[in-house]
């Protein structure tokens, strides 16, 4: 039986908040089509971890510090991302939300967009939500985003209508 295609899957945030992306990777495992690596977050210390038995997880070491924890998190999440599209070479990339774009340039510069890439977001955000304090280390990534990565995207998906709108 030939390898699956791989499916590397980035989502800059706990899994464990998102329900309908873990019933979308447990239907992906279910049909079995993909070999599926997927990129997170650490799971809240409060929740059970999700795992799938056909689906590699990866985590970026988990919060120690509340100190430039948002720019330490993006950095280790950065870095485990580039490993993995440089060395894995996925026949796909599935990217959540603003929080994962950065890996992505690597994906656009460094790999040269050698495989499609589909970009998904949960939640609406406008320009005005990124100038508020709580969104300072999100806010170069939103414009990162916009300018340089869905250009380039094969397909662009939102869960709403005001996103959908846009």
């Amino acid at each position: 039986m030939p390898d699956r295609p791989r499916l590397l899957i980035l989502h800059n945030l706990p899994l464990e908040y998102y329900p309908p992306l873990i019933n979308l990777l447990r239907d992906f495992e279910h049909r079995g089509k993909f070999k599926l690596i997927v990129l997170a977050a650490p799971t809240p210390t409060e929740m059970t971890p999700f795992s799938l038995p056909g689906c590699r997880i990866l985590r970026y070491p988990g919060r120690r510090s509340q100190r430039f924890r948002a720019l330490r998190d993006q950095l280790a999440f950065t870095c485990l991302a580039a490993r993995e599209i440089l060395s894995l070479r996925p026949e796909a990339i599935l990217s959540f939300e603003p929080h994962s774009a950065f890996p992505l340039l690597i994906w656009r510069f460094a790999w040269k967009n050698k495989c499609p890439l589909f970009v998904h977001h949960h939640e609406f955000y406008t320009e005005s939500d990124f100038a508020s304090s709580g969104h300072r280390t999100i806010r170069p990534l939103f414009r990162l985003e916009k300018s340089h990565v869905l250009p380039h995207a094969s397909w662009i998906s939102q869960t709403n209508k005001d996103r959908r709108s846009l």
